[in-house]
């Protein structure tokens, strides 16, 4: 799902929590791990784009959780809930 701030890579809604989940690819190697390249800056346009997302939605939720899960070729290493 896309806006003019960014893109939302997975938008789901479960026991009437709306979670909106950033996908990284993770890397063994990498001197920094992935998670790290979730910035401030990349929360606030994740925010900005899922509220102009959800003026076009209908949608019932109680709650906005916001996760992450790093991949390795096609497959989940790690889902981390509640990045905020």
């Amino acid at each position: 799902m896309y806006s003019r701030y960014g893109e939302i890579d997975i938008l789901a809604l479960r026991s009437n929590q709306l979670h909106v989940v950033e996908v990284k690819n993770y890397k063994p190697d990498s001197l920094v791990p992935s998670i790290y390249s979730i910035t401030p800056s990349k929360l606030l346009k994740l925010e900005m784009t899922l509220d102009t997302i959800l003026e076009n939605l209908e949608i019932n939720y109680d709650t906005v959780v916001m996760d992450a899960l790093l991949v390795q070729k096609n497959i989940v290493v790690e889902h981390i809930i509640n990045i905020t």
